[in-house]
């Protein structure tokens, strides 16, 4: 373990211990998160355009002169020790990192990678598969940390997602910008699309923090585990699954505006 010393004090209140709690009922860690924010290699959109980057990596078709005919061409991303900024566009669902109908069967890794101060989404994955995520810090960034729609065997692990806001052009307007921080937008269960999300942490989130379905009910947990939802408008909003009965278990909440968890579709476990 580390010890860092402040040289200020900090501008706004951080509710935390300084050391782990245990009681009867099991452990809480509510000791502050710290993460190493420099990367040595930076992508960066424009200061003075709202029109931001992306680092795109689709599924897209080439003409072959060898056989006359189109082919589809599938890409893969690898991003270690990178920082990202103002990327993604303004006021639209465009990702600083994008993944789109990539569903060859090499893998994408993500790791140790600084996204901040994003324009639109931190981190899109649409119909998408094969992707590594892991020990990255997502911070500043509007609508969505990361949206998922249809992924398979994605890992995403290890990672601290802060401040997600709602989109500049709904501020002064009664429509409401729902937001989140890890938001997975599809009804199969993380277990059928071999999806496994585990030991992350979401904060400061005007909605929840997290929006992903539980499992069955009377099965083992083993896709989403020892993740935390704190200082949010909520902890975790128990997303939709054909199941008649889904299972929440493994998951830590604290500190939050409204509900540490919700489940508004179906029958449920608790454990």
């Amino acid at each position: 373990a580390k010890t860092f010393t402040l040289s200020k004090a900090l501008a706004f209140n951080h509710y935390g211990s300084a050391n782990v709690i245990s009681t009867d009922l099991g452990k809480l860690d509510m000791r502050g998160e710290v993460g190493v924010l420099s990367r040595n290699i930076k992508i960066s959109g424009a200061e003075d355009s709202d029109w931001g980057c992306r680092v795109l990596t689709p599924r897209y078709q080439v003409y072959d002169t060898t056989t006359s005919s189109l082919v589809w061409v599938e890409g893969v991303t690898t991003l270690q020790g990178v920082e990202i900024s103002r990327c993604g566009q303004k006021d639209t669902l465009q990702g600083a990192l994008d993944f789109q109908f990539t569903l060859g069967e090499t893998q994408s890794v993500v790791d140790n990678v600084f996204v901040r101060d994003v324009l639109g989404i931190g981190v899109n994955m649409i119909n998408a598969k094969n992707i590594k995520f892991v020990n990255s810090i997502i911070t500043n960034v509007r609508k969505y940390g990361v949206y998922t729609q249809i992924v398979h065997s994605l890992t995403f692990e290890d990672n601290l997602i802060v401040n997600i806001v709602a989109r500049p052009e709904y501020a002064n307007t009664e429509l409401y910008d729902v937001h989140a921080g890890f938001y997975y937008n599809d009804f199969a269960k993380l277990a059928d699309q071999n999806v496994f999300i585990n030991r992350n942490v979401i904060s400061a989130t005007q909605w929840f923090a997290w929006y992903v379905p539980g499992h069955a009910c009377n099965t083992v947990n083993a896709n989403f585990k020892a993740n935390v939802g704190h200082t949010a408008r909520g902890g975790w909003f128990g997303g939709p699954t054909h199941a008649k009965c889904s299972a929440y278990s493994d998951f830590t909440a604290y500190k939050n505006f409204d509900e540490g968890f919700v489940n508004r579709f179906n029958m449920m476990q608790l454990y």
